[in-house]
């Protein structure tokens, strides 16, 4: 069976994001020196970047992944258990004592806040308006262009041997 990361990878990133106080891509991904990355970016031909615009994304990044990680976290983690549990057939619900924009999404309870806390179904209330639309289209524009982008590093960097390190005999 090939082997997947785990299904907490994307929250544990984003907290390390919102962890992180360097302003550092390097340091956030634990990456080679920042001269190393930044030759290796300017010299990838996919990229044609100089070592100033390399240098400028590598701050971007920083600041794209922040707000990436404010989207997910936010709200109680919201968006991305109600869209886990959607995609695994949780109910969504009209009732007719909602205002037809909104609805409720009926799902298994997961998460335990207490040691009281005996729930065994969320209903999350969830308004859609034009707010709420644009709101999740600039999110997944920004996940897209942040998942070409670390692509890109990856990329760039495996072709100058940077990706993994050497493991010596």
């Amino acid at each position: 069976m090939p082997k997947t990361y785990p299904t907490s990878a994307p929250r544990d990133f984003y907290k390390a994001v919102r962890r992180n106080r360097s302003g550092s891509l390097i340091q956030l991904l634990k990456l080679p020196a920042e001269a190393k990355v930044v030759a290796a970016l300017a010299t990838s031909p996919d990229l044609e970047w100089t070592e100033d615009e390399a240098r400028l994304t590598l701050t971007d990044g920083v600041r794209h992944a922040r707000f990436l990680a404010d989207r997910y976290l936010g709200d109680d983690e919201i968006i991305r258990s109600t869209y886990n549990r959607a995609k695994h057939g949780a109910t969504m619900l009209h009732d007719a004592s909602l205002p037809v924009q909104q609805f409720y999404v009926i799902a298994p309870h997961l998460e335990i806040r207490g040691a009281r806390d005996k729930a065994r179904y969320d209903m999350p209330k969830f308004t859609v308006n034009r707010g709420m639309v644009q709101g999740l289209e600039k999110s997944v524009a920004a996940a897209g262009a942040m998942i070409r982008y670390l692509s890109g590093l990856a990329k760039a960097l495996n072709e100058a041997g940077l990706l993994y390190q050497v493991r010596r005999p």
